[in-house]
């Protein structure tokens, strides 16, 4: 739990690490994450993640009537395993939707 973060304060770190982000269609806008923020997040997938030499990693966020509506963002990577030492491709898609701002509601007893 300790790792989360507000959605509005993670999409603001992370279009900070955003390259070549670009407006694609209906509110769209995507990059890449720089390569020094994709191996960070990849190495958060566990110790092998974190020993592995480099990263990649893409960010797309949707605005709808100028509202950050949803992002997502993809981190891939190699790792090493077994005694062979052979390589997997590891992956995570993280997506987050934002929706009901405002709309919290609170039932009291009389």
């Amino acid at each position: 739990m300790k790792a989360l973060k507000r959605p509005t304060d993670e999409a603001e770190t992370l279009a900070g690490k955003t390259t070549n982000l670009k407006k694609e269609a209906d509110g769209l806008y995507a990059g890449d994450l720089d390569g020094a923020a994709a191996k960070e997040m990849f190495a958060l997938l566990g110790r092998r993640a974190a020993e592995a030499p480099e990263a990649k990693g893409t960010i797309k966020f949707w605005v709808k009537d100028a509202q950050l509506t949803k992002y997502e963002f993809i981190v891939r990577g190699k790792i090493t395993v077994g005694e062979d030492k052979r390589e997997v491709d590891l992956s995570r898609t993280t997506t987050v939707e934002i929706k009901e701002v405002g709309s919290t509601k609170i039932s009291l007893p009389e």
